[in-house]
């Protein structure tokens, strides 16, 4: 019996330490970050009355409505402020920890790769930044990996009727919450012929899977013939995927932060920040080394989960206005984890050390870099309309610039409990405005000019992290 029990707490040690990893880097402090303006649109979205949630998730936020049907809730009972709309992805990348590491022992039982796997979810970057943003993606990663995992089981269990029954049901789950549910379809399809399933399995896997590609394709094209919020256009360059393996890896706060890339373009980014680029090229080094000399014995329907979102990811941005972003290919993310977990295992015990330290000291500095670097957050706009605020108190009307920081100026002011307008200017300042604040100038057209402009009539400058406020002068 004893031996019995030493086994059980060896086998689930590692999980149960990846879950208060979790728990702890996402539970901190979620609050610190100010809103940016797709999780205000995450706000307006569940401020509407339940019966209008679904139009404007669908017109405006350009996504399905389940996420922000179990958000408003959270909104009515505990406030707007940032925690309430960041907790439901919070509780998500937590219950994530627990239902990778199950479905990374159905293609690694030994134990030890899975417990791998979900050390490395626990504390990378990428998932802990999405697992602070009021936006579906958590969520939908969630919901992603229990229906993988379901899949597999089910495919174990042809005859079982409940276990095809709970696949449909968490395949319709994903297809009302993001449009990135097209990808399962591929890939779902890829493991069901890849697998050698009994054939027992085939009829009722495409009985699944059918309806509900109906189902996700006709959301996406309804989503995409009634978007009224297109995003700002990018071309599509090819570095994308490079910069894809590299956040995956080490996040949006190791190396050059995104809004360098922005304003600088790569290239100067990366020299700018030579040394922790460095760092996660060797990482990457490393991992491609050990998946390489293990190839043979590696488990291809990982591989296909890695490839699929990328790929469906860079389709979206050939075929549609949405240019290629990291958030549309984080599907992949679990499968880059487990593909290196799996080249750890296959690694010398001496290899294997160097590079899960090397791994996990770049997560962890990563994080840190995330909460205490303000270079690596999101712009500051609540710091910037509390400064506009103390400036100019007796403030009437506001200029954003872009165009679409006009919302998240607006959640703040009511956050403050101000009322003032805002009004997005793309040319010229109205001359009855008080203030001007600029975000983003990759974005806002002719940004340089309008901030001369709105000098010329007698401004002072302040700097919050990522935005530039103007006041006027008070005649």
């Amino acid at each position: 019996m004893t031996c019995f029990h030493q086994e059980r707490r060896r086998r689930y040690a590692g999980i149960v330490a990846g879950i208060g990893l979790a728990a702890a880097l996402r539970f901190i402090a979620p609050a610190r970050q100010s809103l940016w303006v797709d999780e205000v649109g995450t706000w307006m979205n569940v401020a509407h009355p339940g019966r209008s949630i679904a139009r404007y998730a669908l017109r405006e936020n350009n996504a399905p409505p389940l996420y922000f049907w179990i958000v408003a809730p959270f909104v009515r009972l505990l406030g707007d402020g940032e925690t309430p709309l960041r907790l439901l992805s919070m509780l998500s990348g937590v219950l994530s920890i627990p239902v990778f590491w199950a479905l990374a022992r159905h293609w690694f039982p030994g134990g030890r790769a899975a417990d791998s796997a979900a050390l490395l979810l626990a504390m990378n970057p990428l998932h802990l930044w999405y697992s602070q943003e009021a936006r579906p993606y958590a969520f939908f990663l969630l919901l992603f990996l229990l229906t993988c995992l379901r899949f597999q089981r089910a495919l174990q269990t042809p005859e079982s009727r409940r276990g095809w029954l709970a696949l449909s049901l968490l395949l319709t789950l994903c297809a009302l919450t993001h449009t990135l549910a097209l990808v399962l379809l591929p890939l779902l399809t890829a493991w069901l012929f890849l697998s050698k399933a009994d054939r027992r399995a085939l009829r009722p896997a495409l009985a699944a899977l059918a309806p509900f590609g109906a189902l996700t394709a006709a959301i996406a094209a309804y989503v995409a013939a009634h978007s009224s919020n297109p995003p700002p256009p990018r071309p599509f360059s090819g570095l994308e995927i490079p910069y894809t393996f590299f956040a995956f890896l080490a996040g949006y706060s190791f190396g050059p932060p995104v809004r360098e890339i922005q304003l600088h373009g790569a290239f100067a980014a990366l020299r700018a920040h030579a040394a922790q680029s460095a760092v996660v090229a060797l990482a990457l080094a490393g991992i491609g080394a050990a998946l390489w000399k293990n190839r043979k014995r590696m488990a291809w329907p990982i591989a296909v989960w890695l490839a699929a979102p990328i790929a469906l990811a860079v389709a979206i941005a050939l075929a549609t206005a949405h240019p290629y972003n990291v958030r549309f290919a984080l599907p992949a993310l679990p499968a880059f984890l487990l593909l290196t977990a799996a080249g750890l295992e296959a690694t010398p015990r001496g290899g294997r050390v160097a590079l899960m330290t090397l791994l996990a000291g770049l997560s962890l500095i990563s994080a840190v870099q995330w909460f205490a670097l303000p270079a690596y957050g999101k712009e500051d706009s609540r710091a910037a309309v509390r400064t506009m605020l103390r400036e100019a108190p007796n403030l009437d009307r506001a200029a954003v610039s872009p165009p679409y920081l006009a919302d998240t100026i607006r959640y703040y002011l009511h956050r403050a409990g101000r009322a003032a307008a805002v009004e997005p200017v793309t040319d010229d300042i109205r001359a009855e405005a008080d203030a001007l604040l600029i975000s983003r100038a990759h974005h806002a057209m002719r940004a340089e000019d309008l901030a001369r402009r709105f000098s010329e009539k007698g401004a002072r400058v302040f700097t919050e992290e990522g935005v530039r406020i103007y006041v006027r002068t008070p005649r």
